[in-house]
């Protein structure tokens, strides 16, 4: 079955995986809904293996997209556009002079081929797009096609949703013989008004409960209503208010298990159906690359920069987090995805506290493949909100041609890129990571005569002297074994491959470790598929902490994994493996207590240098 990939918007500690929790609660109840609708009239009687058949392959979609997705947090479940098409193929095929001759089970399997091989073909397809890069293709869709596509969709389940209530297809005479049926309007009354609340209370609150909540609620509701008029549950099965009965043994079983079903099926009625099954193929294209939209949240302190913090620093950062947040958006922004953004702003600021607090506003662009025009209005009310409110808005990685409009919206009235005297302003850069670092220098800058933060003790070779050294001898031997060295800016510190014989303290000056990660990519400009390599680069900044410490303490030959360079000219210290050795054979205490220091800094190092690594290459 054609499935969509959705991705939860990660909330800092675990929105995202709320909305996950919710979709799949509902995703079962959605896949016995869309079998309700494919399996109707005379596939009643198949109705419980069709349930069988959804719900495997709903799972079957999650399992593989939660073990192989690229994006954290993603979760698969059956697409609706493509599950109404189905069901207007399995009255196609119903509708087949040959078909009447057949047995119920023949009639059966044969939708179940029908529904097997488009399922492979929309695979095949999403597979190829997957394989070429070609997501983005739906930026060339126009705004018209798009509209129709999800009012179509629309039209499409609302009829199906109709038919399965009553029992008989929309049309204007049919919805009068509904009205006057008391058996069938106690059906399709229900139905419209749980629709209602269920838009309604998804909207108001946006928890991964309120879904299954709501079903839980909806259906006790239903039989208390029921039992006030004397039905009782046996009697609403009766009345065609309840699914069922199932005939025994209707499970559902996969056609490749159970091979005579292959012999039974009417192949003719199947490939009839190619054209059909090409368009649910081409709509369900559409439909995932309109879904797969992501929007990640994060605080200050939990997304953070390159820059490399003191401790009172990183304290405060996090201290700040609640009034700052940072986006980061994924794929095709139509007026879908762009309300999903607005409603996280509102939420945002909902929540940010005191109007005083300064709030700062940072979206990020590297993801997003293309806009639609219909999207634009909602940044221009984003730009609004953060006008009305003093946010700064900082945006980044938005020089794609495809965005200036909306780089227009946000900047509003202003064609400024800075806000000297007052608290709103839009700021633009090139990347997340400077647009992080000046959120973070702006938020320091304001704070920073608070206690703690400019007193806060940075490391220096005394205190790190102090805290080993128990004698003035350990200290005359501390000092020879660590050699003063002078960085000058544009010096080469070491090369990527180097021989890693030594650590360093960069204790004034600032340096630069540059990581290259080759990737693997698919050079489509030109129509070729052959492979082109390329290159993400991080730069570390390294200033006031050791460097070489990983090399120097996995294993003395391990070379260097990055370029290092100096930027601004300041002091250090060298400690090589020769004078380890020395101050071992003279004073081993003293070795002993040096090590244990340099190890709990570079254990602090690697945390922090793995966070980065995971939030640039992975996030």
């Amino acid at each position: 079955m054609p499935s969509k990939e959705d991705v939860g918007a990660g909330g800092g500690e675990g929105q995202g995986r709320e909305e996950v929790r919710g979709c799949r609660g509902a995703g079962l109840i959605f896949a016995v809904s869309y079998a309700t609708l494919i399996f109707s009239g005379p596939l009643e009687l198949g109705l419980s293996e069709g349930i069988g058949l959804l719900v495997f392959a709903g799972a079957t979609n999650a399992f593989f997209v939660t073990l192989l997705s690229s994006l954290p947090g993603a979760v698969s479940e059956v697409q609706d556009g493509p599950s109404a098409l189905f069901g207007i193929m399995a009255a196609s095929i119903l509708a087949d002079p040959e078909m009447l001759e057949l047995s119920a089970s023949e009639q059966l399997y044969t939708v179940e081929a029908m529904l097997a091989v488009t399922t492979v073909i929309c695979g095949s397809l999403f597979l190829v797009l997957g394989r070429l890069q070609l997501g983005n293709i739906i930026r060339f869709l126009p705004s018209p096609v798009i509209g129709g596509f999800l009012a179509g969709s629309g039209w499409v389940l609302g009829c199906g949703a109709f038919q399965v209530l009553t029992g008989v297809k929309l049309d204007p005479a049919t919805l009068l013989d509904v009205l006057q049926d008391p058996v069938r309007s106690a059906a399709l009354g229900p139905g419209v008004v749980f629709g209602a609340a269920m838009t309604a209370l998804s909207r108001w609150n946006k928890q991964w409960y309120t879904i299954p909540t709501t079903l839980l609620g909806g259906t006790a509701i239903y039989f208390a209503a029921l039992s006030t008029q004397g039905v009782s549950p046996q009697g609403a099965m009766d009345l065609g208010l309840l699914l069922g009965p199932f005939p025994e043994g209707g499970r559902f079983s996969p056609m490749l298990l159970e091979t005579a079903k292959l012999d039974q099926v009417l192949w003719r009625a199947v490939w009839d159906q190619l054209p059909r099954m090409i368009t649910v193929a081409g709509l369900g294209t559409i439909a995932i690359l309109l879904n797969n939209t992501a929007l990640e949240t994060f605080e200050c302190g939990k997304l953070c920069s390159t820059v490399q913090r003191s401790a009172g620093e990183r304290a405060e950062l996090l201290a700040r987090g609640p009034s700052t947040k940072a986006i980061v958006l994924q794929g095709f922004l139509f007026f879908g995805t762009a309300y999903g953004l607005l409603d996280l702003v509102k939420g945002n600021l909902a929540d940010a506290g005191a109007k005083s607090q300064q709030k700062y506003l940072l979206m990020d662009f590297r993801y997003v493949v293309g806009i639609d025009g219909s999207a634009l209005s909602i940044f221009k009310k984003i730009s609004a909100m953060a006008r009305a409110n003093n946010i700064m808005l900082i945006l980044t990685d938005i020089g794609k041609p495809e965005l200036e409009p909306v780089l227009t919206e946000l900047r509003g009235e202003s064609s400024r890129n800075v806000g000297e005297d007052e608290d709103y302003c839009v700021r633009e850069f090139e990347d997340l990571d400077r647009g992080l670092q000046w959120m973070e220098d702006t938020i320091l800058s304001r704070y920073s005569n608070r206690a703690g933060l400019d007193n806060a003790e940075s490391l220096s070779f005394k205190s790190i002297m102090s805290s080993v050294c128990k004698s003035e001898d350990d200290e005359a031997q501390f000092r020879k074994a660590w050699r003063y060295v002078q960085f000058q800016a544009g010096d080469v510190v070491c090369r990527k491959g180097d021989f890693a014989d030594r650590i360093y303290f960069v204790e004034t000056a600032e340096l630069s470790a540059s990581i290259s990660a080759p990737l693997d990519e698919e050079d489509t400009s030109s129509g070729s598929n052959d492979k082109q390599p390329s290159n993400t680069q991080l730069n570390l900044p390294i200033m006031n902490n050791f460097l070489g410490a990983v090399g120097f303490y996995s294993n003395f030959g391990t070379v260097r994994f990055a370029d290092v360079v100096v930027m601004k000219t300041g002091s250090g210290y060298v400690l090589t493996k020769e004078a380890v050795d020395l101050m071992a054979e003279a004073n081993p205490d003293l070795a002993i207590r040096t090590h244990m220091v340099l190890a709990g800094h570079l254990s602090e190092t690697i945390i922090a240098r793995n966070k980065l690594l995971t939030q640039y290459y992975q996030t």
